[in-house]
């Protein structure tokens, strides 16, 4: 998605994509403390109209595909919802379509603010953008009442091609509520994560080129997106320094009062690494700062340890790791 010229630099619209017309069904779940609203804009037959009959699972009670697909994101919307507080509904225009995906990688799906407002009545920061809902609450009304085209505060799309033969055909979406989702992808933590991106959690600064949106105006993600390495933030560096500062692993954190207060109670303690040494290490000796992978056992004390072998790259590519090494791979040293 690509923005739109800013409206007199009030508001941004971000639907650059025209999604699939036709019914549009409005499903409104309530909460104690927000309202979130579906906007089902998947034609019928398609997506959340999907007809196709199924068995229910994991305590969803749906019989139709379709169906399912609604109850997941109602279960969604209720979980937000009353984690949230907010007087002004917050609207989700969805649909099922297919996405990026091909045999081996894939979207699940995409989410962000539809549109970005700034300076409002209720703004905390000047001259700063925030998402829609999150100006909606601040300010107390429903901002985009008078926005003529796709009103509504968030965009999500999920891939309705996934597990069909030339987008991961050995991945399906578990649409049970109850987390038993196995080898399978868990429709509903996707959701709750691309709903959080329309909710706020999103970045609109370029990190390849350090720009920021709309003529160099922050949003509130910038003023909260510290790098400890040189103890500024997004919202006061220089399109230079961000740049780099995308780049300054485990350097850049979130600075709000309230992470950083929680941050104790939740993060696990120590960070991975990797270390390499020995005689043979040559320039690849040093530590290294890694992740951890969803699959193999988790890393812990003792240190797990082994021998580094090179690997000799092929012609025919089989040592670029895609299958298995061989003997045949390795380079003794």
């Amino acid at each position: 998605m690509t923005a739109d010229t800013a409206r007199h630099g009030i508001a941004v619209n971000f639907a650059r994509i025209v999604l699939a017309a036709g019914l549009a069904l409005a499903t409104t779940v309530v909460s104690a403390a927000a309202t979130i609203i579906l906007v089902n804009i998947n034609a019928p037959g398609e997506g959340f109209n999907d007809p196709t009959p199924v068995v229910p699972v994991g305590g969803n009670a749906g019989t139709t595909l379709g169906q399912q697909r609604i109850i997941v994101f109602a279960q969604a919307a209720s979980i937000w919802g009353t984690t949230l507080t907010s007087a002004i509904s917050i609207t989700i225009r969805a649909s099922f379509v297919p996405l990026t995906c091909d045999a081996t990688t894939g979207v699940l799906g995409r989410a962000g603010a539809l549109n970005l407002w700034r300076d409002f009545p209720g703004a905390p920061r000047a001259n700063t953008f925030y998402g829609q809902a999150l100006a909606n609450k601040l300010a107390g009304a429903n901002l985009g009442a008078n926005v003529k085209v796709e009103p509504e505060d968030i965009i999500a799309r999920f891939n309705s091609a996934l597990g069909q033969p030339d987008c991961l055909p050995n991945t399906t979406f578990y649409l049970g509520l109850d987390n038993n989702h196995g080898a399978q992808v868990d429709l509903l933590n996707t959701m709750l994560h691309e709903f959080a991106h329309g909710l706020g959690f999103q970045s609109f600064t370029n990190p390849e080129t350090g720009a920021q949106f709309d003529n160099a105006r922050p949003t509130i993600w910038d003023h909260f997106t510290l790098d400890t390495t040189t103890n500024k933030t997004w919202a006061n560096m220089t399109d230079a320094e961000r740049v780099a500062s995308a780049i300054n692993a485990r350097k850049l954190v979130w600075n709000g009062a309230n992470v950083t207060s929680s941050a104790p109670q939740v993060l696990s303690s120590g960070t991975p690494n990797l270390v390499i040494s020995g005689p043979a290490a040559g320039a690849a000796a040093g530590t290294y700062d890694i992740g951890t992978a969803d699959f193999g056992p988790q890393l812990g004390t003792p240190a797990v340890t082994g021998q580094l072998m090179p690997v000799v790259d092929s012609p025919n590519q089989v040592g670029l790791a895609c299958n298995p090494l061989s003997a045949a791979n390795i380079l003794a040293v």
